[in-house]
């Protein structure tokens, strides 16, 4: 599920479940910007009402479902590159 705004830019969710009145949702990422931003929290959830789905929330498709997914695949490479050339410099000042 999304949520796209001004200020946040668009922001996507993981449904954990349907419930009668509301979805508990986690965050995943949003992008703003051009840019990437990734959520790292574990078993911290929201819950979105089924009032609310249709205004500013809107569910996914399957093809943006796995875009979404190659985007946080290249954005967590580029992270593990990032931490592995910090690790490599710190290794060479030993």
């Amino acid at each position: 599920m999304k949520l796209i705004t001004e200020s946040e830019g668009v922001v996507y969710y993981k449904v954990l479940n349907k419930k009668a009145t509301a979805y508990p949702v986690v965050q995943i990422c949003h992008y703003k910007n051009g840019a990437t931003h990734l959520k790292y929290r574990n078993k911290i959830y929201s819950s979105i009402y089924k009032s609310e789905i249709g205004r500013n929330y809107v569910f996914i498709n399957p093809l943006e479902v796995d875009q979404l997914r190659q985007n946080l695949q290249q954005k967590m490479l580029s992270n593990f590159k990032l931490l592995v050339d910090v690790f490599d410099d710190k290794f060479k000042l030993l």
